[in-house]
This record gives C-alpha cells, structure tokens and sequence, in this order.
C-alpha cells in the first residue's frame, strides 16, 4: 500500500486576476464534488484549512497592462503565507482555486 505525505487544503476562493466571473467558485465547488473525501479514501490525511480572505475584485480595466495588480499581490502573499504554514508542519499544501494569477504565491512558499 502507498503511503502520502498528510496534505492540508487551502481554498483560494478570488477571480481577481482573470478577466471573467466565476473562478472564486472553484474552492467550494471542489469540496462539494468530494475531493476531500476522495484523497481520504486513497488513505491520504486530509486537512482542510477553510478559505483564505483577501480583497474583493474591483472588476476595472487593466492599468499599464496589469489587472488589479494591488489585490493580485495581496492574494498571492496571502497564499505564500499559508502555504509556508503547512509546509513547516510537515504537510503538502493543495491549493483549492481559481485564478491563475496564484501561481506566485504557491510557488514561492
């Protein structure tokens, strides 16, 4: 039988970064499928650490090329915190979104 590192699940409920409504569904709409359950059944240890909070979409146009870069920062060090969290307990973060604009932040935990 495998054995899986424990992994912690961090929802990242924004569309911040992309140019339609929709992504910041992606968190809940994973859990409501079963993901958590799934990974258990497979034997993971499953944590699921809630959604993080950042700041609202403004839905404005890009400036200087850049779509709400304040709340994409913002977002992204959100994530890079909680990331970091779980991986000094020992736990593969899964981050449960949304946006392509997190990429950053999960990968600079």
């Amino acid at each position: 039988m495998a054995v899986f590192r424990p992994v912690s699940l961090i929802g990242v409920p924004t569309d911040v970064g992309a140019g339609h409504r929709g992504a910041r569904l992606g968190p809940e709409a994973l859990r409501i499928a079963g993901l958590p359950e799934a990974l258990a059944a497979r034997g993971v240890d499953v944590r699921d650490v809630g959604n993080l909070d950042g700041p609202r979409n403004p839905w404005t146009g890009p400036v200087q090329g850049y779509r709400h870069l304040q709340e994409v920062v913002a977002w992204n060090h959100a994530l890079m915190e909680a990331s970091y969290a779980e991986l000094r307990d020992g736990r593969m973060p899964i981050m449960l979104g949304g946006d392509h604009c997190l990429g950053v932040g999960s990968i600079t935990a």
